[in-house]
């Protein structure tokens, strides 16, 4: 009996120490394989580390930038703008400074109602009603108080500043625009 039991258990104990083999070799290989995964999260974390403290340098670095930027086309802006200032102040004082013998000179009622027309045709929002349409025969011209030399060149005084302060203004838009496009980091492959 005790032959039989030991042929009976023999190869079930084979079996089982087969069994056991493989599984201490399966479970070394988990561990040299978690192993070599913590060594490769290790070093992806370090790289990711080492990228994101770089973008944060170069963002640090592109608001410098920025901010340096802006306080130079702000103080820029802000010289153009006083020196067109002065210029237009002294223009204005001239205006109204024409001699009498000009700046009295009476300029046709008609040709004043023109250059009003026109202004309200640049203020859509301003008129009422549909654009009319030009007079074949425009009637005899009438003065007044208000056509004279003097105002229309004050007139066109304060056109020609509200002119170069709005191109101004879009000229330091665009400048500003373009100087923040220069900045910008160029992408790498």
């Amino acid at each position: 009996m005790i032959t039989l039991l030991a042929a009976f258990w023999k190869p079930i104990a084979i079996g089982i120490a087969i069994i056991a083999l493989v599984a201490a070799v399966g479970f070394a290989k988990h561990r040299y394989d978690e192993g070599k995964r913590m060594e490769g999260r290790a070093e992806v974390q370090a790289l990711w580390d080492a990228d994101r403290a770089r973008n944060i340098k170069e963002g640090q670095a592109q608001e410098a930038r920025w901010k340096t930027e802006s306080e130079a086309r702000q103080k820029a802006e802000q010289e153009l703008s006083d020196e067109r200032s002065k210029r237009a102040a002294v223009a204005a004082v001239a205006a109204r400074s024409l001699p009498d013998r000009v700046a009295r000179v009476v300029v046709p009622r008609e040709s004043v109602r023109v250059l009003n027309d026109a202004i309200d045709a640049g203020n859509p929002g301003k008129t009422t009603g549909p654009a009319a349409k030009p007079d074949k025969a425009a009637p005899a011209a009438a003065e007044g108080a208000d056509s004279t030399v003097g105002l229309l060149t004050q007139w066109g005084v304060g056109c020609i500043a509200a002119y170069d302060d709005a191109r101004a203004m879009v000229t330091g838009w665009q400048d500003f625009y373009h100087a923040l496009q220069a900045a910008q980091p160029k992408e790498s492959p």
